[in-house]
């Protein structure tokens, strides 16, 4: 027999069992739209948070104290970042940052906010740009002015506008707070997280690093970022440091790539486990698969038996079934990436994510399926191709 004959054949029978090969491409759909969306979203979940952290400045290096240090009273001051800008080639700029939680108040509106001191070095070290009034200078950090810089989806909830410099507002740590006035307002990186966990997730303000020390009744920041890739310009930073406190090993440093790297590993490692988990139902398919074909070589005994004594070969037979396999399972699969297409575009709309459905996954998907689909028909359409003609034809 032919190829064109044999696939003939398998969709002959595929469209003859109707009833029986809907439920069994069913199945295998919901397995092919599980994988797809898993991956789907992992993919996006990784871009989003990845986009989270360039939302908070998250690039260059990282210099802080170690926790042995931190106990034995050692901290970094704003001071230790202009002495590392100064001293230490490759350091182009040097930020002194302290972070820290609290809340806001302004007009009827109060929330979480995260409150990042920073100085006038901000805009070159994190990634926002100015929409309206202007960034933090040096005279704002030197006298420790209550100015504030806002972010325009926080303009735009509040005052239904962005531009909003001018106003006040009042920035609560503990039980201490100061009004500031916003002086700037930069652009927002409004990521699905935020869309979908909305309130629940703080407001990011950032002040200058000297009016929050004061704030908070605090003389030290938390770390310094430089801007530099090159991570041994870091190690001669820690080195410069670990000397001026006299300690060598009280200082280390992070490469905020690398942390992204490490969060992207990890999703993508949960989203291959739980992907896994999700092409167990398209095994489960595929049994059903082999049960259909099963009862399809009983059922279809005596039509074997006709086509062996008209000159098909064993062979045939079992490439015709295999081929019918292969059919219920690629068509469960185009059926699974139709389906997919649902709950994807459903928690783009939720989360405001852009899930794309990806080719990739797509192959991966469909692969499984037709994989699947073949192994487990190897048994039936042995069994099929082992009948003896003579018996095949004398068992109805």
């Amino acid at each position: 027999m032919k190829l064109t004959d044999i696939l003939r054949l398998a969709l002959g029978n595929f469209l003859r069992g109707r009833i029986r090969s809907l439920l069994t491409t069913c199945s295998i759909s919901i397995g092919v739209a599980s994988v797809i969306l898993i991956l789907t979203l992992g993919d996006g979940s990784r871009a989003a948070i990845s986009e989270q952290l360039d939302r908070i400045g998250l690039d260059g290096i990282m210099i802080y104290p170690k926790q042995i240090a931190i106990s034995q009273g050692i901290a970094l001051t704003g001071q230790d970042a202009y002495e590392l800008a100064e001293n230490i080639q490759g350091i182009d700029k040097s930020m002194p940052i302290m972070v820290r939680y609290g809340s806001y108040r302004i007009k009827n509106w109060q929330g979480n906010a995260l409150v990042y001191g920073v100085d006038d070095t901000m805009r070159d070290v994190l990634k926002v740009d100015l929409l309206y009034g202007r960034m933090l200078n040096r005279i704002d950090v030197n006298a420790g002015k209550n100015v504030i810089v806002i972010s325009s989806d926080f303009a735009e909830m509040v005052y239904r506008r962005k531009n909003i410099v001018g106003k006040s507002i009042r920035i609560y740590v503990g039980t201490n707070f100061e009004e500031y006035e916003i002086i700037g307002v930069v652009s927002s990186h409004k990521d699905g997280i935020s869309q979908l966990l909305g309130d629940t997730l703080p407001q990011f303000f950032y002040v200058p690093y000297t009016s929050l020390m004061r704030l908070v009744k605090e003389d030290t920041v938390d770390e310094v970022v430089i801007l530099s890739d090159d991570e041994s310009v870091a190690a001669k930073a820690v080195s410069y440091l670990n000397r001026k406190y006299g300690n060598s090993n009280s200082f280390r440093f992070e490469n905020i790539n690398g942390i992204r790297d490490r969060i992207d590993n990890v999703i993508y490692l949960i989203a291959m486990f739980i992907s896994a988990i999700a092409a167990i139902a398209i095994i489960v398919a595929g049994i059903g698969i082999m049960n259909t074909m099963m009862s399809q070589a009983i059922e279809r005994k005596r039509e074997i038996g006709i086509y062996l004594t008209l000159g098909a070969t064993g062979r045939d037979i079992m490439l015709s079934f295999l081929a019918e396999s292969a059919v219920l399972s690629a068509i469960g699969g185009i059926l699974g990436i139709i389906v997919s297409v649902i709950p994807i575009s459903v928690v783009s709309e939720i989360t405001k994510i852009h899930f794309s459905l990806q080719l990739r996954h797509i192959l991966i998907a469909e692969g499984i399926s037709i994989f699947c689909g073949l192994l487990f028909g190897v048994s039936p359409a042995m069994r099929a191709a082992s009948l003896n003609p003579i018996d095949a034809i004398r068992s109805e």
